[in-house]
Parts: structure tokens; C-alpha cells; sequence
């Protein structure tokens, strides 16, 4: 459906590219927030797009994944069954801090997502 948006790659082809090269993490400036609102959305589709209607993930992409709500967020949610990821910002300085609700559109029952933020880190 056109709304759906298509991978960047596969899985498999992202974990190599991963594997390939080590990651750095710097501060985000407000320049980055189109480039990663497109990623966000991107990797959000391939990953739970199979789960949500259309509209639903649709408005949900509108509603947290644009770029202007990337020049705002201070944290990150992490789905609460989402362990490797989990495992992964925990590697990067993250920890929980609270659980919000994840909603959609159409107001189906959904599950939890872990609020995760960064620790203060000296620069």
C-alpha cells in the first residue's frame, strides 16, 4: 500500500553493514532532524509495519516520527519485548527512566514502551 514506506535494506543487509563499522555517537543538531526522522520511519515500518494497519501506522509515523518531533526528543521508546534493543542503548548510556503507553489510531490494545534516556556523559 503507498503507505507503507519501503527498508532502506534488509536485515541482514543492515547487520553486515553494522558489523562493517564501528559506531559513534555525538550530539544531534537540529540540521539531522530530516535525516532521521527519515531513518526513523524507514526502520520503524520494516520493523512493525506488519503489525499495525495502514492508517494507524501511518499516523503514528506522522505524529512521533517527524522532523519536527526530532528537533524536540530528549529519549527514546523502546518497545518492553524489544530486548536487543534494549541491549543495545543500554551499551550506548541509556537507561529506563519511565514506561509510556503505546497508542494507535484506532485505539486497539497495545503494549508498553520503555522510556530510555541518555546519561549525562562529559563531551
Amino acid at each position: 500500500m503507498a503507505s507503507r514506506i519501503a527498508p532502506l535494506m534488509s536485515t541482514e543487509d543492515l547487520a553486515g553493514e553494522c558489523m562493517d563499522r564501528a559506531l559513534a555517537i555525538r550530539t544531534a543538531h537540529q540540521s539531522d532532524s530530516a535525516a532521521l526522522s527519515e531513518l526513523a520511519m524507514r526502520t520503524y515500518a520494516a520493523a512493525f509495519g506488519h503489525s499495525l494497519r495502514d492508517a494507524d501506522l501511518a499516523a503514528h509515523l506522522r505524529k512521533n516520527l517527524s522532523p519536527e518531533k526530532f528537533s524536540r526528543i530528549m529519549d527514546e521508546d523502546v518497545w518492553e519485548h524489544n530486548h536487543g534493543a534494549q541491549r543495545f542503548y543500554r551499551r550506548y548510556g541509556f537507561e529506563v527512566v519511565g514506561t509510556r503507553a503505546f497508542e494507535v489510531e484506532s485505539g486497539a490494545a497495545t503494549s508498553l514502551d520503555l522510556v530510555m534516556m541518555r546519561r549525562s556523559t562529559a563531551e
